[in-house]
């Protein structure tokens, strides 16, 4: 199992995934956009194609798009 925490600020969006004793496999940094998002969605499907549980630190100024669990497709 990994799990992907998603670390939300105005301008950049970093991601990060790890194993399930919590060692870090892969990072991501990503402009907070929709292309960005996208980009988010994609890496994430490609590092763990089984199910994937997501995290976000607390804000309360991030838009319901980053608390959904995935994208369609």
């Amino acid at each position: 199992m990994m799990v992907i925490g998603i670390d939300p600020h105005k301008r950049t969006h970093t991601a990060v995934a790890v194993d399930e004793v919590g060692r870090k496999k892969d990072e991501r940094t990503v402009q907070a956009r929709d292309h960005g998002h996208v980009q988010l969605l994609v890496w994430a499907r490609k590092l763990v194609p089984e199910e994937r549980v997501c995290g976000r630190s607390a804000c309360s100024s991030i838009t319901v798009r980053h608390s959904l669990p995935s994208a369609p497709g």
